[in-house]
């Protein structure tokens, strides 16, 4: 059995860039992952198709998002002429993260649905 399944979590370096391809809706976006302290951020690039990419149109640069889905290799030909390999995340879902410092605050007993 193989299973190609993949979930990370991070920020956008920039807002989410949405285009139609062939009818579909492709919505697009780099974030990095933090790697731990003293060590660069991984940059990946993630590509949201149809009514996952619809989702992440209003996603904006800084925003931290956690992303499901599974890893997707693509080749293109550079600037250059030469031909490149890119690897990147075919999302499933993803799913907008935010602290909100008033919902934090204000949250008490009775706000618990249980």
């Amino acid at each position: 059995m193989i299973i190609n399944t993949v979930m990370m979590c991070g920020r956008l370096g920039a807002d989410a860039e949405t285009k139609d391809v062939n009818g579909k809706t492709l919505t697009s976006f780099r974030m990095g992952v933090y790697q731990g302290k003293g060590k660069d951020s991984m940059w990946v690039t993630v590509a949201a198709w149809e009514k996952t990419g619809e989702y992440c149109q209003g996603i904006t640069k800084g925003q931290e998002v956690l992303v499901e889905g599974s890893l997707s290799s693509r080749e293109y030909t550079n600037k250059e002429g030469a031909v490149k390999t890119s690897i990147e995340i075919r999302a499933s879902r993803v799913h907008q993260l935010q602290k909100s410092e008033k919902s934090i605050a204000s949250a008490s007993v009775e706000d618990v649905p249980f």
